[in-house]
């Protein structure tokens, strides 16, 4: 139960942290984001204002210098000095009035003529017109600087300002100063931009790429190049071409600067602002964690003030959820106190009340019902029982006789194939015994002719000795006739062949048909015997053709020349016809044979189409039996299933009654 309570505050409080924490978290997100564009805008206007002020007073600077030179310049081409001595004179004037041109001006023309106030003397391999300030002051009509140097005495950046003196008496004169660029490091040095360590200023010339002046000395007079080695002026060199006035960001290994540049009018110089982005935003680390701080304490302080509001509205219901554990026991007993707040918990515990008051009526109303359902189920399902037994018997009695009818009706359905099989085979051997009967009088027609040709030479054998060409021409008539014979008994000896096969086949059909075909079989086995006896008959007929034949090529051949020798086979011609005479009476008893065969295989016809009708009507009259058997089974089942299904529920409503008798003590009224 703690547990439950537990979870309820937990998700509550599960509810409420991760708004709470979205919102405070978002709230210093907005902070964090707003101060870091806030101190991004105060770099950017600060690195643009020391920017400008510094540029404004390099440029004032500037000014001072050109201004001064360019009175010096307008003096000497204005005075008419008669001699050189008067101009280094004046020229001398010019020292000390400005401490960047402590030397003052000095100057030279094309005649090679030097001209310098402050008396120094150059020595010998001094040409005036080879030096840099002589040349870039012919291309200047106006004060111009040229490129600054370190000079070797002081250390100091230079500048020679030169210009072109325009003097009638002079050729090519120009006069020049070496400026010192003292006050513009100083000014670059003393550049407070954000008060931070890696903040740098510097000016630079930019046709020469040289460092005119670095908040760090050691810079002054450095060449920047392309692929210089310092990543620092590698990144500024790339910068020349840039806008100006607007804060840029480069990025020099790892590290990101905010740079800004300026030009200085009336020179080829640039100033340039830089500071280290990470140095500045240091301060703003600091405020970013001092913010996260009280985030988080902020997060803890309301988780606090959340869980401790919610354990006092929670407490009812700690109450409530006491009272529902016991109900959920089977505990109806307890009476559910109401409490004196007009809210949603009071409400709940007032409808809890009424609900556990009827739930203890309807309990007490279901015991007694299942009491009563618990004694009619146990007589149900004796019931149930033996109108399951009884159903069974039956459903087992019907399906014996259905097997039973099922395999009377394929016995009579083989008889009825076998009557069937048995009146084509009766078909086949009363056709083939009708051939055979017809055959056979052919035979005999044949064989009593052969008898009578036979008997017509014996007379004309005895009647001619003397005519052998007439008697050969009988020998020749007599050939003829034994080859007719010999096939003809070669048809006897097939037909006799057919016969005993169709016997054979006979005898195992009457086999088939067992006592039914037991007569059918012994005329079958007479019609074999007389088969084969014709056969043989027929064989040796066919044996004595042929010695006949023999005989007479022997005497057709002997016929010329001994007429004693055709006197002699007479005795075989009588022979012979003698053969003849058993062959016409073999022929006449299978002749006879077949008829009697074909009468009674008429009769085996009769009896075939009789057993085969007598086997449909069976057949039909045991299929509509078998026909209500088996609805009769069908039903059976149905019942049978039935009976199961009515004592498997009276079994289900006999457990349920029991169990809802063993549930229904859970419960304490």
């Amino acid at each position: 139960m703690d547990n439950k309570r537990k979870s309820i505050l937990m998700r509550i409080l599960l509810s409420c942290i991760p708004i709470t924490v979205i919102a405070i978290c978002t709230v210093v997100a907005v902070s964090i984001i707003n101060l870091n564009q806030q101190v991004t805008k105060h770099i950017n206007t600060s690195l643009l204002q020391s920017t400008e002020k510094s540029s404004a007073s390099i440029q004032e600077w500037v000014g001072e210098i050109k201004c001064y030179l360019k009175a010096v310049k307008a003096a000497l081409e204005a005075v008419n000095f008669r001699t050189n001595e008067e101009i280094i004179e004046y020229m001398t004037t010019t020292m000390d009035l400005n401490e960047a041109c402590p030397y003052g001006v000095y100057g030279g023309d094309g005649l090679g003529q030097y001209y310098d106030g402050s008396g120094w003397v150059p020595g010998d391999d001094f040409v005036v017109v080879e030096r840099s300030w002589y040349k870039e002051g012919l291309e200047n009509e106006d004060i111009a600087f040229g490129v600054p140097y370190v000079d070797a005495q002081t250390g100091e950046m230079v500048v020679s300002a030169s210009a072109l003196l325009k003097r009638p008496d002079k050729f090519k004169m120009v006069v020049a100063a070496d400026v010192f660029l003292n006050e513009i490091s100083k000014s670059v040095e003393e550049m407070n931009i954000l008060d931070t360590k890696s903040e740098q200023a510097f000016v630079i010339d930019k046709k020469e790429s040289i460092v005119v002046s670095h908040s760090n000395r050691d810079y002054n007079g450095y060449v920047i190049k392309e692929d210089d080695e310092n990543a620092f002026f590698r990144e500024v060199y790339k910068m020349y071409d840039a806008k100006e006035g607007v804060i840029q960001k480069i990025n020099v290994e790892g590290k990101e600067y905010n740079i800004c540049k300026k030009s200085i009018d009336e020179t080829e110089w640039v100033l340039f602002t830089a500071v280290l982005s990470d140095e500045v935003r240091a301060d703003l680390t600091g405020t970013v964690s001092l913010l996260v701080i009280i985030a988080v304490v902020s997060i803890i302080a309301i988780i606090i003030i959340i869980a401790l509001s919610m354990k006092t509205i929670t407490k009812p219901i700690e109450k409530l959820t006491d009272d529902l554990t016991k109900i959920s026991g089977g505990d109806f007993s307890i009476e559910i106190a109401s409490t004196n707040q007009n809210d949603e918990i009071s409400l709940m515990s007032k409808a809890m009340a009424e609900y556990v008051g009827v739930m203890r009526n309807i309990i007490t109303s279901i015991n007694d019902i299942s009491e009563k359902l618990e004694s009619n189920s146990a007589t149900g399902k004796g019931i149930s029982e033996a109108l399951g037994c009884t159903a069974f018997d039956e459903n087992r009695a019907i399906k014996d006789m259905q097997d039973n009818l099922k395999h009377f009706m394929e016995f009579m359905k083989e008889l009825s194939e076998s009557a069937t099989v048995l009146l084509e085979i009766v078909e086949l051997t009363n056709s083939a015994g009708t051939d055979a009967s017809e055959r056979m009088d052919e035979t005999r027609s044949i064989t009593d002719k052969g008898h009578k040709d036979i008997i017509v030479v014996q007379d004309i054998m005895r009647e001619i000795a003397s005519g052998m060409e007439e008697l050969g021409d009988i020998v020749k008539q007599i050939d003829a006739s034994t080859a007719d014979i010999t096939e003809m008994m070669n048809t006897i000896e097939g037909i006799a062949s057919q016969t005993n096969l169709l016997s054979l086949n006979a005898s195992i059909e009457a086999a088939r048909a067992g006592e039914a075909g037991r007569g059918f079989a012994i005329v079958a086995d007479e019609i074999g015997r007389l088969a084969y006896s014709s056969k043989d008959t027929a064989l040796r007929v066919n044996d004595i053709v042929k010695k006949i034949t023999e005989q007479v090529n022997f005497m057709n051949e002997k016929t010329r020349n001994n007429v004693q020798s055709i006197e002699n086979n007479v005795g075989a011609i009588e022979q012979a016809c003698n053969t003849f005479d058993n062959i016409e009476k073999n022929i006449l008893e299978t002749s006879d044979a077949l008829g009697s065969i074909i009468e009674k295989m008429k009769n085996v016809d009769d009896v075939s189409e009789k057993m085969k009708n007598i086997s449909n009507v069976q057949s039909q009259k045991v299929n509509e039996i078998l026909v209500g058997v088996e609805k009769i089974a069908t039903e059976t089942d149905k019942l049978n299933d039935e009976s199961i299904s009515i004592e498997e529920n009276s079994n289900k409503v006999l457990q349920s009654s029991q169990e809802l008798v063993e549930h229904m003590k859970f419960f304490n009224m």
